[in-house]
């Protein structure tokens, strides 16, 4: 149901962004002709760079182009000589005209660029504060039902799944397994008498003081084979469930 809703959030946010990138300097240009013979040409340029930022902001790069070039269009067509066609007489406008296209391109990028660095910010403040959380429960040597859990709710969130869970062994199945590297498949550990599990499950293998304590079973959206993980996201799902093994290790001993 929660995979529904932010597939329906995600299109109607397409929408409005494309609706901003193409509708957008139209607008603002309908507006602007009504004061065509108290503006300067330059002056409309300049506002008509607004709805293009507008549509970088929701639309990214390609709505910021794309925004781009339609209020160079609706600059040329409304606001230069001869008026209501794409013929331009006259130098200067051309040159505010030009000015305007690569404005609006320089605009867009730069606001991609800037959210992209917020984003990574934000991500980064994320990951310190879920390896802090998980480090500061291990220190207070809290009860290891409740670790878990942590750590389960932890690897869920990071890695997009829908649940996780923890086993001891023996184990039941045997699935692909998520580590250091790159994702490792079940014939490739040599595993017998073992049922192969579920093909939208994988694990993470729980190490503690050289020896497997257990393992953290990922149920997720669909087929493992097909989900992608990135090398940041997998180091720090490896990492927070080491420190599970490290933890459970030491109180077992």
């Amino acid at each position: 149901m929660a995979s529904i809703e932010t597939t329906e959030s995600e299109r109607r946010h397409a929408a409005l962004a494309w609706t901003t990138a193409v509708l957008g300097p139209l607008a603002v240009s309908g507006i602007l002709v009504a004061f065509r013979g108290d503006l300067f040409s330059t002056n409309a340029a300049i506002v008509l760079v607004l709805p293009v930022l507008a549509a970088a902001i929701l639309g990214g790069r390609r709505g910021g182009a794309v925004s781009a070039v339609i209020a160079a269009l609706c600059f040329d067509f409304f606001f230069t000589h001869p008026y209501y066609s794409l013929t331009i007489s006259n130098h200067d406008e051309l040159e505010t005209t030009i000015v305007l296209l690569v404005v609006g391109l320089v605009v867009g990028e730069l606001v991609v660029r800037t959210r992209r660095s917020q984003q990574l910010a934000t991500a980064s403040r994320r990951e310190v504060d879920q390896v802090r959380r998980v480090a500061e429960l291990a220190a207070g040597r809290g009860p290891n039902g409740r670790l878990i859990s942590i750590v389960e709710h932890e690897v869920v969130e990071l890695l997009g799944a829908r649940s996780a869970r923890f086993e001891r062994p023996p184990f039941p199945t045997t699935l692909p397994r998520l580590g250091h590297g790159v994702l490792t498949l079940p014939g490739d550990e040599g595993h017998t008498g073992r049922q192969a599990g579920p093909s939208n499950e994988l694990e993470l293998t729980v190490w503690g003081q050289g020896r497997e304590i257990g393992r953290l079973v990922l149920v997720l959206p669909h087929n493992s084979n097909t989900f992608t993980i990135s090398a940041d996201d997998r180091a720090l799902a490896v990492a927070l469930v080491d420190q599970l093994g490290a933890v459970l290790a030491a109180n077992t001993t």
